[in-house]
């Protein structure tokens, strides 16, 4: 099943066995940019861990406290399905 084939409106929410015959991995990330805070991500810690309840693989990738440059964190993002 794609994306194309897929409508949420229509069936509901896919699930992780349904994409692609196995499990979906999902990257979350915070760009780098100009900030003298550099505070942790809680909204994005909340979305993983329900994506994880649910069965489905996240990590979240945080380029301001990395130090990562945009190209980097796209870099990092390859292997996502979404």
């Amino acid at each position: 099943m794609n994306a194309a084939e897929w409508n949420c409106m229509d069936r509901g929410p896919l699930t992780s066995s349904e994409w692609k015959g196995g499990v979906m991995k999902v990257i979350l990330t915070r760009p780098n940019y100009h900030s003298h805070l550099i505070t942790p991500q809680l909204g994005m810690g909340y979305i993983s861990s329900y994506l994880k309840a649910n069965g489905i693989e996240t990590e979240i990738i945080d380029g301001l406290n990395l130090s990562l440059t945009n190209a980097e964190i796209a870099d990092r993002c390859a292997s996502a399905d979404l």
